[in-house]
């Protein structure tokens, strides 16, 4: 108990110190609002006589609600990261309410790929509970951070998740997307231990040419986890998108180069088909780990041996 003696003196003895004549009594300066997760006072903040800074959390905003109550729990502000999908949460669940959606069925969650696949339910006939919650622009993050809105309402026999596109493209590292997706994942595994997940790989888009070799080392990254994981499944959806010489094929995307038109989502239907369980039978089980890659070999070589920098902290990006 020394430290303890010693920061409740420096308490007692400033406290006496402000009763003093002549005190300053103007309050201190507010601290500087913050979106980050951290604590406002860094473990390492220098204190005097080597004691260790407690952590603090931050201070609530100004328009937040604080209940007499205590035991009355309070809605914790959502991080600025995030604050821009709070729209499309908020129209998720009115059409939840509409229309109440089917529990055990194939949840499809990620960023505009999944959003834009209007013939995600016609194009899987024999699957009756197919629900869609892509929302463009999102990164592996945002998935993560609303799993509670995307996946638990439906607690789906399956999901099936596509994002690390634009994770990528705004300067994240394949490490830091691996290190996003194992908290989706770890969500999802807490509430639905039962729940089949299968990553779809990040797919080679033409104007995304320039990233070939970090999304390469992010599909064989995250899939080596899921093979450490019971209940996976990987999805080799980047080598069945490459031309003879292992090139994009702009012919499977639109003008934009970015996002497939319907040959390139024709592909996407024949490959996850044969990941997909019949319509009253159990989910098939996951293909063995030396055939998930197809041709992605040399990509898992890539990863094992490949020095990755330390992941960025940029914020998420539309």
């Amino acid at each position: 108990m020394p430290c303890l003696t010693v920061v409740a003196s420096a308490l007692l003895a400033a406290g006496t110190a402000a009763a003093q004549p002549g005190a300053s009594t103007s309050p201190s300066p507010a601290p500087t609002a913050t979106t980050s997760h951290t604590s406002a006072v860094s473990p390492d903040t220098p204190v005097p006589n080597g004691i260790v800074a407690p952590q603090i959390a931050p201070r609530a905003p100004a328009n937040t609600v604080v209940p007499e109550n205590p035991s009355v729990p309070v809605a914790k502000p959502v991080p600025q990261a995030y604050v821009q999908w709070m729209t499309t949460m908020a129209q998720f669940a009115e059409a939840d309410r509409a229309h109440p959606p089917p529990q055990d069925g194939v949840l499809f969650v990620g960023s505009s790929t999944v959003r834009l696949w209007s013939t995600l339910k016609a194009d899987f006939p024999h699957l009756e509970k197919v629900i869609n919650r892509g929302f463009g622009g999102s990164t592996v993050a945002d998935n993560a951070y609303f799993v509670d809105r995307l996946v638990y309402p439906y607690r789906p026999r399956m999901v099936l998740f596509y994002a690390g596109d634009n994770d990528l493209a705004m300067g994240r590292e394949p490490q830091r997307v691996l290190a996003d997706f194992t908290a989706f994942f770890e969500a999802v595994r807490r509430e639905l231990p039962d729940t089949r997940i299968t990553y779809i790989s990040i797919k080679p888009s033409p104007s995304r040419a320039h990233l070939a070799a970090k999304i390469t080392l992010t599909n064989a990254l995250i899939q080596r986890y899921l093979e450490t994981q019971n209940n996976t499944d990987y999805v080799d959806i980047y080598h069945a998108m490459l031309d003879a010489h292992g090139q994009p094929r702009p012919e499977l995307f639109l003008q934009d180069q970015l996002h497939m038109n319907r040959e390139g989502y024709n592909i996407w239907k024949t490959v996850i088909t044969q990941h997909l369980p019949d319509r009253h039978g159990p989910l098939p089980p996951p293909a063995p780990p030396s055939t998930r890659a197809g041709q992605g070999g040399s990509a898992t070589a890539t990863a094992g041996t490949a020095d990755v920098t330390e992941a960025s902290a940029a914020p998420s990006a539309p």
